[in-house]
């Protein structure tokens, strides 16, 4: 069925209009069964859209969460030296036995003395014969199982310090 076309002024008989009407009717009905299934399936992706977004508030909210306890336990330690559990080490190689620091003073008396932690040189001292000497001395972090060690060197003096926030 298709729509006919009247002419401006002409007389038109009732068969013609009632199938003009029923077929804009079924136009009207169509477009609006169109419409219909489109907004169904708009409100549809809708609410997915909205499930999608809750969850994801959720996610962020326990991430959050998360990290603000990390934050917490992180800011709840204390890393300082522990001064009072200190120890002097007097032999060589030492191995840290918890995170810790590491005061030294190390004396090269003629050519090169270095200092070591698990074999890599953190340390450098150089004196001639016509120096009296030349010292390594600093505090180095340390962690659980370094070996400190010294090539030509003499220790005056070295100290393991614990940090207070660790065994």
């Amino acid at each position: 069925m298709s729509l006919t076309n009247i002419q401006y002024g002409s007389l038109a008989s009732s068969e013609v209009i009632n199938n003009n009407f029923e077929y804009l009717d079924n136009r009207i009905t169509s477009g609006a069964n169109d419409l219909t299934v489109l907004s169904t399936s708009m409100y549809s992706n809708i609410a997915n859209i909205n499930t999608t977004l809750s969850e994801q508030n959720e996610n962020i909210s326990e991430l959050e969460s998360n990290i603000n306890q990390l934050r917490n336990d992180f800011d709840s330690q204390d890393l300082s030296p522990d001064y009072s559990r200190s120890v002097s080490i007097n032999s060589l190689p030492y191995t840290v036995p918890a995170d810790g620091y590491i005061h030294t003073a190390i004396a090269a008396l003629e050519g090169t003395s270095e200092l070591y932690i698990n074999n890599n040189k953190v340390g450098h001292a150089y004196a001639s014969t016509n120096t009296f000497y030349s010292m390594i001395s600093g505090q180095y972090q340390v962690k659980e199982g370094d070996i400190i060690s010294v090539s030509h060197g003499i220790i005056q003096w070295m100290r393991y310090f614990p940090q207070k926030g660790g065994n």
